[in-house]
């Protein structure tokens, strides 16, 4: 999972330091700290030893000094922090990780330390990703974007949560101070959780706020899950149209379903899955495709132009992604979101893929467009573009 919060107002290291305890003690789990440099460990793991020094701490489990490197318990669980570097990252197999000040990890530490959590003595894996985004192109950037792209939990606060909080350890006076020596800018990005300086975002920010309305709803789909915002409606004007994104192991399918008699267009139905079987897959895209009937374009680029052939009908059209249709298709899109044109309740992973998006992404031949944004243009396509253009292939 993934917590963004305010630096030094969010209690993100010490609720680290707290898993860094009850995990050892009450399932005999092994932790490694790994900070986004050999100090921030160090911090998360002393806050840890420091647990120890209750009076009503379960020291008698204790087989060595917990303040030593490491921390070693008679039930098999341990702590061990971890310096910032490729040997640290890729060598101990703990059960879980825990993740501090990600955004000042180098993204090659990060993804080095993906493979570090196993499963064993009946400990499941578990592996929290913790820090303030303060840089537009850092390391958060991405970890977010591959939670959007995974369906990770992503959870959000700032220093207003920690004055109300049951302790109440965050006065209102330590808040002034602090606004009083920092640039305004600082303050927005890394205490009031704005986003980062977003020089090569390929779409607005603000507009990608307006486009995912907080208000009609906040969803979280897990994988396979349907989201259904409006049921089908059967009567003469109602019209609907879909999107669809291919994927299976690395990427998602994305099915996105419009209603367009309306203006704003209503997102109205969303699904992703992964990791499935094609057939189930092509299923559930076609049922959503049955239940609000309509045109489809679907991706042909790669996968999609082998399994276009299993999913014919009528009003499906194809569209390969290349050249001057890739940046058409994605331009009219970033302009519809950016002049009201669509509207959708705050679907997370898609919402963060939209105001992620950097324009390299879009519009370089090695980026790879998220893929909530592939299926909500090819909707939008369909909604607007005729079967008949020259430059689109039917399947």
């Amino acid at each position: 999972m993934i917590w963004e919060g305010s630096r030094g107002f969010s209690g993100k290291s010490t609720n680290l330091s707290g898993l860094g305890f009850v995990g050892p003690v009450f399932l005999g789990a092994a932790v490694t700290i790994l900070g986004g440099s050999g100090e921030q460990s160090q911090r998360v793991h002393e806050t840890t030893s420091q647990i120890w020094t209750n009076e009503r701490a379960p020291r008698h489990l204790l087989l060595s000094d917990p303040t030593a490197k490491r921390i070693r318990l008679t039930n098999g669980g341990r702590v061990t922090p971890l310096m910032a570097s490729q040997r640290s990252a890729r060598g101990p197999h703990p059960n879980w990780l825990l993740l501090d000040e990600v955004d000042e990890m180098a993204l090659s530490i990060f993804k080095a330390s993906l493979g570090q959590p196993m499963e064993y003595n009946g400990v499941h894996t578990q592996i929290v990703l913790s820090s303030t985004h303060q840089y537009a192109d850092g390391t958060m950037t991405e970890v977010i974007k591959l939670g959007a792209e995974r369906g990770w939990p992503h959870y959000k606060w700032c220093y207003r949560e920690g004055m109300a909080s049951l302790y109440r350890w965050l006065t209102q006076r330590m808040i002034d101070e602090k606004k009083s020596v920092i640039p305004d800018t600082m303050w927005e990005t890394e205490y009031e959780l704005q986003e980062p300086n977003p020089e090569d975002r390929a779409i607005v920010p603000a507009m990608v706020d307006l486009m995912f309305d907080a208000s009609l709803g906040v969803f979280r789909p897990m994988r396979g899950e349907f989201l259904q915002f409006e049921n089908p409606v059967r009567q003469e004007g109602v019209q609907y149209a879909t999107g669809i994104d291919w994927g299976r192991r690395r990427h998602r399918t994305i099915v996105w379903t419009w209603r367009t008699d309306c203006r704003p267009f209503r997102l109205v139905a969303y699904r992703w899955c992964n990791r499935l079987e094609w057939p189930v897959i092509i299923d559930m895209a076609r049922q959503q495709c049955i239940q609000y009937p309509g045109p489809v374009v679907h991706d042909m680029t790669g996968i999609g132009d082998v399994v276009g052939d299993y999913f014919l009908g009528p009003d499906i059209e194809g569209l390969w992604l290349e050249g001057h249709v890739r940046q058409q298709l994605f331009s009219d899109y970033i302009n519809a979101i950016e002049k009201q044109r669509v509207k959708a309740p705050r679907v997370i992973d898609a919402y963060d893929e939209h105001r992620l998006c950097s324009l390299g992404d879009l519009y370089t031949s090695s980026g790879h467009p998220p893929d909530s944004i592939i299926g909500g243009a090819l909707g939008y396509y369909a909604a607007t573009h005729p079967k008949s253009r020259m430059w689109s292939r039917q399947c």
